[in-house]
């Protein structure tokens, strides 16, 4: 919802956005930063000068690492999943569609996307069965097309028929 908001006013404010990239190394100087970026889809290589560089490389980051900042978190919280899936939803939401809608029950925690045909989806998965438990923190682990399926008729809470698309592992 917010990229492409961002992308007209970085365009517009003269910034150059390069997507399908990644960055292989960078040096800073007083002046800016040189960064090495290579392109996932031709293999070619550029280099990049700026006056800054933000890193937005996920709580693994890299970038982080390499100028040694040191972070203090909670850590693993959870080994979650996303399942997509199709199923005819329209009926349900017609009128009301609220873009997440939180599950919150004895087997699924997490939030459901459902696009505004009603017609496919996500199902998020930050803990499933017993809170507090190994099983219930880590539902990723072993995840079979069985406790997938499980998951999203708790979380749908009707009786519905559905396809599952791909199960996603984080």
């Amino acid at each position: 919802m917010f990229e492409p908001i961002l992308r007209r006013k970085a365009i517009a404010d003269g910034a150059h956005l390069q997507f399908s990239s990644e960055m292989i190394s960078f040096q800073q100087d007083k002046a800016g930063v040189t960064a090495l970026v290579r392109s996932t889809e031709t293999g070619e290589k550029t280099l990049i000068r700026a006056k800054y560089m933000v890193a937005c490389d996920g709580n693994r980051s890299p970038v982080r690492d390499h100028l040694r900042i040191s972070v203090k978190w909670h850590g693993l919280l959870s080994h979650s999943l996303t399942i997509y899936f199709k199923a005819n939803l329209s009926e349900y939401i017609r009128g009301k569609y609220d873009g997440v809608i939180y599950i919150n029950n004895e087997l699924v925690q997490g939030s459901i996307r459902i696009d505004k045909s009603g017609k496919q989806g996500f199902l998020v998965v930050n803990t499933a069965g017993k809170q507090g438990t190994e099983e219930g923190r880590f539902p990723a682990d072993g995840i079979t097309v069985e406790r997938a399926a499980e998951l999203l008729r708790a979380a749908f809470g009707i009786d519905v028929d559905f396809e599952i698309e791909l199960i996603a592992k984080w």
